[in-house]
């Protein structure tokens, strides 16, 4: 069967590749089917791009239209379908983490037929043979579809597939060898080799998808199965593969939890640092919980470059409203124990500004606590609760949306929605321009006294008043960086201040580099 994958990425953001999509074309090209995918990296409001799309999937003359789509990405997608609906009658599906969030909202699509709820590579071989065979496919296991009457037909799912290791190597080229080459031309490659997540934060969607398995398998939430690991073994000889076919330089695993078990993180270094060139790096994001200072500095030995970590919130209230697992204390320590590994690309967190009833003051205390600890480089996303979570529900019950709040895009992570008081509002307002500036006073390198006059005459600037200043305070931001670049004086400035790749505060230093790596993250 010819089958044509549509994966969809905004114009500002870094090309990046889906693995997931790579797999499942790796299983299906291994069952003997046709498979090309096209990777959509442009402005839809322009119609032109859609008629691009739907001459391209002409020339494909696919029997089967795949799309992939994440929360952020689905607005798209939907175009991409209801456009295509209109001209070709191709039978269509979706997979990936927002339809088996929100099963509703993409089956309400026309030019959408049927889902796919969880992971797919169980799902897709059996779906694919029946569709081929003129066979009915609504009863497929993880497949939802609408019957007659228009009533979603939920089908229970397959158990999750716990031995990765038997899945094939991922299909890095369905996109072809052309772009495979402009992903990789920087060296770096994404990586997988685990899958889950065991905590229950209540802002994350992964809770919500171990609730569609229990729900779909009929089992207990902790019984699913949803965290898996490769093995180490599988890994190194899958990567071994990839550094020389792609000539690569650093690997960029996307594990949730890297070294959630820490017997297998040894064991993975050592492997790395054994088998792989003296050239070839790694980057890793997991927990701080999980780190302690032998594992952190047998990850810097075995060419660990950068390790990305969840900070999130350094106020206990918001961690605990959050049902972290971290305290303060905890993470000041492994903060710190990282930042003096001296990573060669750093230290990297994630924080959320912003939070349902958080007061300036906390979101102060989590600016300070990467601040004093010096981390390389720090990203900072407003709270933007995902339907059906834990923490949309308080937000529900406490009346804390805005209104317009259904506004609110999946990928908008710098404007809330959420109701403040005007001094909360007018602090998040600036933050995007002069965050840093709040940074800065608690630097150990000794800036602050630089930067503390302009912090008293930012804060008289009220709510609603920030966009006529801000030229005139971003202006002074440039000449006061130059200055203490040329004194060679440690300060941090926005690094990143993209819209959608990311607005990331990033340590400065005369000669220090500037790493074109976070969209790739």
């Amino acid at each position: 069967m010819k089958i044509l994958f549509i994966y969809y990425e905004t114009p500002d953001e870094p090309d990046s590749f889906p693995i997931g999509v790579g797999l499942l074309s790796a299983i299906l090209k291994k069952n003997g089917h046709q498979v090309k995918g096209l990777y959509v990296h442009s402005n839809l409001d322009n119609l032109g791009e859609l008629e691009k799309i739907f001459t391209e999937v002409k020339k494909s003359s696919p029997q089967l239209i795949c799309y992939s789509s994440t929360s952020p990405a689905f607005r798209h997608i939907r175009r991409i379908a209801q456009y295509l609906r209109k001209n070709l009658q191709i039978p269509a599906i979706c997979g990936g983490v927002h339809p088996t969030l929100y099963p509703e909202d993409v089956l309400s699509v026309e030019g959408i037929d049927y889902i796919c709820v969880g992971d797919g590579e169980d799902v897709i071989i059996e779906f694919i043979e029946k569709l081929e065979l003129g066979q009915d496919c609504s009863a497929v296991p993880g497949i939802w579809t609408l019957n007659h009457d228009k009533n979603i037909v939920r089908n229970r799912l397959y158990p999750l597939n716990k031995i990765l290791d038997s899945l094939p190597w991922i299909d890095y080229e369905a996109f072809g060898k052309p772009f495979i080459r402009k992903v990789t031309k920087d060296g770096w490659l994404r990586y997988i080799s685990s899958r889950g997540c065991p905590y229950n934060c209540s802002y994350c969607h992964v809770r919500l998808i171990r609730e569609a398995y229990s729900d779909g398998i009929g089992v207990p939430m902790n019984k699913v199965g949803y965290v898996r690991f490769k093995s180490v073994d599988s890994c190194i000889e899958e990567i071994k593969h990839l550094v020389q076919k792609y000539d690569l330089k650093v690997i960029n695993f996307m594990d949730d939890l890297f070294c959630l078990y820490r017997n297998r993180t040894v064991e993975f270094c050592k492997a790395f640092k054994r088998e792989m060139p003296s050239h070839v790096g790694f980057s890793i994001q997991t927990h701080l919980n999980h780190l302690d200072e032998d594992l952190i500095n047998i990850l810097r030995d075995s060419r660990c470059l950068r390790v990305v970590v969840g900070v999130e919130s350094a106020s206990q209230r918001i961690l605990d409203l959050f049902n972290r697992k971290t305290g303060c204390k905890k993470i000041s320590e492994n903060l710190s124990l990282l930042v003096r590994a001296n990573f060669p690309l750093g230290t990297w967190t994630l924080n959320i500004l912003g939070s349902p009833t958080e007061t300036k003051e906390e979101m102060m205390e989590t600016l300070i606590i990467n601040a004093k600890n010096a981390v390389d480089r720090v990203k900072f996303n407003i709270m933007v609760p995902y339907p059906g979570s834990e923490i949309y529900k308080f937000c529900k019950d406490n009346d804390l949306f805005d209104r317009n709040s259904s506004e609110q895009e999946f990928r908008d992570r710098y404007s809330s929605k959420l109701k403040f008081p005007a001094r909360e509002k007018a602090f998040l307002e600036k933050f995007f321009d002069i965050g840093h500036w709040y940074m800065n006073l608690y630097l150990p390198s000794g800036v602050g006294a630089y930067y503390e006059p302009l912090v008293q005459e930012i804060e008289k600037i009220g709510l609603g008043e920030w966009e006529l200043v801000k030229p005139k305070y971003r202006k002074i931001d440039k000449v006061l960086s130059k200055k203490l670049l040329l004194k060679n004086k440690q300060h941090y400035n926005f690094i990143y201040q993209g819209k959608v790749i990311g607005k990331v505060i990033g340590l400065q230093i005369k000669n220090s580099k500037t790493y074109k790596v976070w969209g790739n993250c």
